[in-house]
Protein backbone atom coordinates (compact mmCIF):
# COMPACT_ATOMS: atom_id res chain seq x y z
CA UNK A 1 0.00 0.00 0.00
CA UNK A 2 1.19 3.37 -0.98
CA UNK A 3 1.72 6.58 1.05
CA UNK A 4 -0.61 8.88 -1.03
CA UNK A 5 0.60 12.18 -1.94
CA UNK A 6 -2.38 15.49 -2.29
CA UNK A 7 -1.09 17.51 -5.01
CA UNK A 8 -2.02 20.87 -6.24
CA UNK A 9 -0.70 22.45 -9.29
CA UNK A 10 -1.22 26.29 -9.68
CA UNK A 11 -0.45 27.33 -13.58
CA UNK A 12 0.05 31.30 -13.55
CA UNK A 13 -2.06 33.21 -16.29
CA UNK A 14 -3.75 30.42 -17.83
CA UNK A 15 -7.32 29.16 -18.94
CA UNK A 16 -8.65 25.41 -19.13
CA UNK A 17 -8.70 25.50 -22.61
CA UNK A 18 -4.39 25.41 -22.07
CA UNK A 19 -4.92 22.06 -20.50
CA UNK A 20 -6.34 20.33 -22.73
CA UNK A 21 -4.41 17.69 -24.76
CA UNK A 22 -1.29 18.75 -22.22
CA UNK A 23 -2.70 18.19 -18.64
CA UNK A 24 -6.15 16.90 -19.07
CA UNK A 25 -7.53 13.94 -21.37
CA UNK A 26 -10.37 13.91 -23.94
CA UNK A 27 -12.93 13.17 -21.01
CA UNK A 28 -11.25 16.24 -19.29
CA UNK A 29 -9.23 14.30 -16.49
CA UNK A 30 -5.91 14.79 -15.25
CA UNK A 31 -3.77 12.54 -17.11
CA UNK A 32 0.30 11.98 -17.57
CA UNK A 33 0.13 10.07 -20.48
CA UNK A 34 -1.45 12.87 -22.45
CA UNK A 35 1.91 14.78 -22.10
CA UNK A 36 4.13 11.71 -21.36
CA UNK A 37 2.75 8.46 -23.02
CA UNK A 38 4.35 5.07 -21.82
CA UNK A 39 6.09 2.97 -24.10
CA UNK A 40 4.64 0.30 -25.83
CA UNK A 41 7.19 -1.91 -25.56
CA UNK A 42 7.21 -2.01 -21.70
CA UNK A 43 5.30 -5.36 -19.61
CA UNK A 44 2.16 -2.97 -17.99
CA UNK A 45 1.41 -6.06 -15.95
CA UNK A 46 2.29 -7.20 -12.74
CA UNK A 47 5.83 -7.41 -11.85
CA UNK A 48 8.29 -10.10 -11.22
CA UNK A 49 11.72 -11.07 -11.54
CA UNK A 50 11.02 -12.55 -14.67
CA UNK A 51 9.43 -9.72 -16.62
CA UNK A 52 12.36 -7.27 -15.35
CA UNK A 53 14.93 -10.08 -16.92
CA UNK A 54 12.66 -10.38 -19.88
CA UNK A 55 11.17 -7.28 -21.31
CA UNK A 56 13.30 -3.96 -21.76
CA UNK A 57 11.36 -2.12 -18.88
CA UNK A 58 8.21 -2.10 -16.91
CA UNK A 59 5.15 0.18 -16.27
CA UNK A 60 6.56 0.99 -12.48
CA UNK A 61 10.20 1.55 -13.71
CA UNK A 62 9.24 3.97 -16.32
CA UNK A 63 6.32 5.69 -14.18
CA UNK A 64 8.70 6.33 -11.40
CA UNK A 65 11.69 7.50 -13.68
CA UNK A 66 9.48 9.72 -16.02
CA UNK A 67 6.40 10.92 -14.37
CA UNK A 68 8.09 10.60 -10.58
CA UNK A 69 5.69 8.57 -9.08
CA UNK A 70 4.30 5.06 -9.64
CA UNK A 71 1.03 5.33 -11.03
CA UNK A 72 -1.00 8.26 -12.82
CA UNK A 73 -3.10 10.72 -11.11
CA UNK A 74 -6.28 9.68 -9.25
CA UNK A 75 -8.19 10.96 -6.78
CA UNK A 76 -10.92 12.62 -8.48
CA UNK A 77 -13.72 11.37 -6.19
CA UNK A 78 -12.10 12.77 -2.83
CA UNK A 79 -14.42 15.84 -2.51
CA UNK A 80 -12.23 18.14 -3.69
CA UNK A 81 -12.52 20.22 -7.49
CA UNK A 82 -9.53 18.53 -9.23
CA UNK A 83 -9.54 20.76 -12.33
CA UNK A 84 -10.54 24.35 -11.89
CA UNK A 85 -10.36 28.10 -13.07
CA UNK A 86 -9.39 30.12 -10.30
CA UNK A 87 -9.51 33.76 -11.44
CA UNK A 88 -6.43 33.92 -14.14
CA UNK A 89 -4.86 30.43 -13.01
CA UNK A 90 -6.22 26.86 -13.24
CA UNK A 91 -5.76 24.64 -10.27
CA UNK A 92 -5.44 21.20 -10.41
CA UNK A 93 -5.62 19.11 -7.40
CA UNK A 94 -5.13 14.80 -7.26
CA UNK A 95 -3.41 12.37 -5.71
CA UNK A 96 -0.40 10.32 -6.18
CA UNK A 97 1.25 7.48 -4.71
CA UNK A 98 4.67 7.73 -3.09
CA UNK A 99 5.76 11.38 -4.86
CA UNK A 100 5.07 14.20 -6.42
CA UNK A 101 4.99 13.72 -10.34
CA UNK A 102 8.38 16.25 -10.40
CA UNK A 103 8.91 15.14 -14.23
CA UNK A 104 5.35 15.41 -15.50
CA UNK A 105 5.13 18.79 -13.91
CA UNK A 106 8.83 19.89 -15.42
CA UNK A 107 7.17 18.81 -18.56
CA UNK A 108 3.94 20.94 -18.26
CA UNK A 109 6.67 23.95 -17.25
CA UNK A 110 8.74 23.02 -20.43
CA UNK A 111 5.86 23.02 -22.72
CA UNK A 112 3.27 25.62 -21.58
CA UNK A 113 5.85 28.39 -20.73
CA UNK A 114 3.75 29.74 -17.70
CA UNK A 115 5.08 30.27 -13.88
CA UNK A 116 3.62 26.50 -11.83
CA UNK A 117 3.30 26.29 -8.17
CA UNK A 118 3.38 22.90 -6.43
CA UNK A 119 1.96 22.43 -3.19
CA UNK A 120 2.17 18.57 -1.83
CA UNK A 121 2.29 16.29 1.21
CA UNK A 122 3.08 13.09 1.54
CA UNK A 123 0.33 11.31 4.35
CA UNK A 124 3.36 9.48 5.49
CA UNK A 125 5.01 12.89 6.47
CA UNK A 126 4.65 15.48 9.26
CA UNK A 127 5.39 18.70 6.54
CA UNK A 128 4.35 19.74 3.35
CA UNK A 129 5.98 21.93 0.27
CA UNK A 130 5.69 24.00 -1.94
CA UNK A 131 7.90 24.12 -5.14
CA UNK A 132 7.71 27.25 -7.69
CA UNK A 133 8.70 26.90 -11.57
CA UNK A 134 9.65 30.16 -12.56
CA UNK A 135 9.94 31.35 -16.25
CA UNK A 136 12.43 34.48 -16.85
CA UNK A 137 12.38 35.99 -20.11
CA UNK A 138 14.47 38.54 -18.70
CA UNK A 139 16.89 37.37 -16.67
CA UNK A 140 20.01 35.31 -18.25
CA UNK A 141 20.24 32.49 -15.74
CA UNK A 142 17.27 30.94 -17.49
CA UNK A 143 13.72 29.12 -15.52
CA UNK A 144 14.28 28.70 -12.22
CA UNK A 145 12.70 26.58 -9.73
CA UNK A 146 12.76 26.26 -5.21
CA UNK A 147 11.07 24.01 -2.83
CA UNK A 148 10.44 25.03 0.57
CA UNK A 149 9.60 22.92 3.61
CA UNK A 150 6.46 23.75 5.77
CA UNK A 151 6.74 22.03 9.23
CA UNK A 152 2.77 21.23 11.06
CA UNK A 153 2.81 24.76 12.59
CA UNK A 154 2.48 26.85 9.53
CA UNK A 155 -0.54 27.95 8.09
CA UNK A 156 0.51 26.24 4.42
CA UNK A 157 1.05 22.83 6.31
CA UNK A 158 -2.29 23.16 7.47
CA UNK A 159 -3.76 23.94 4.72
CA UNK A 160 -2.44 21.02 3.10
CA UNK A 161 -3.30 18.79 5.80
CA UNK A 162 -6.92 20.20 5.78
CA UNK A 163 -7.15 19.29 1.96
CA UNK A 164 -5.61 15.71 2.31
CA UNK A 165 -7.62 14.82 5.39
CA UNK A 166 -10.79 16.83 5.15
CA UNK A 167 -11.06 18.36 1.45
CA UNK A 168 -14.69 19.10 2.09
CA UNK A 169 -13.85 22.16 4.07
CA UNK A 170 -11.35 23.19 1.77
CA UNK A 171 -12.93 22.58 -1.23
CA UNK A 172 -12.28 25.94 -4.08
Amino acid sequence: MPNHVINEVRFRNTVLADMQGVALNTAGEIDFEVLLPPPLHFWWGDVSVDHKEHFPGTALDWSRRTWGTKWNAYGFDQGYTSVRQDGTDVVLTFQTAWNTPRGWIAALFNTLDTDITVAWMDEGQARSHTERFACSEDDWRGPRWSIKEHQESTAEYRRMHALMWRPDETAG
